[in-house]
């Protein structure tokens, strides 16, 4: 998850412990979420969260599923 400002690191244990890391993009301080997270309701919170603290986000993306290492 992406959102245009600088998240303060503490939220990390707010937001499913979350790890989150900074970039400079064109003049904006941007954040970037990476982290797992157990099911669409908590993807949901943790966007209302974000809304409700005024943070434009810019992107939500799925990382990759891990291959399974189970023989079919």
């Amino acid at each position: 998850i992406a959102v245009l400002g600088k998240l303060p690191e503490e939220l990390s244990d707010r937001l499913y412990g979350m790890e989150i890391s900074h970039y400079q993009c064109e003049k904006k301080q941007v954040s970037v979420l990476k982290g797992v997270l157990p099911d669409q309701a908590a993807l949901s919170g943790v966007l209302n969260m974000l809304y409700d603290m005024h943070y434009t986000v810019l992107s939500v993306n799925k990382a990759k599923d891990k291959p399974s290492n189970t023989k079919q």
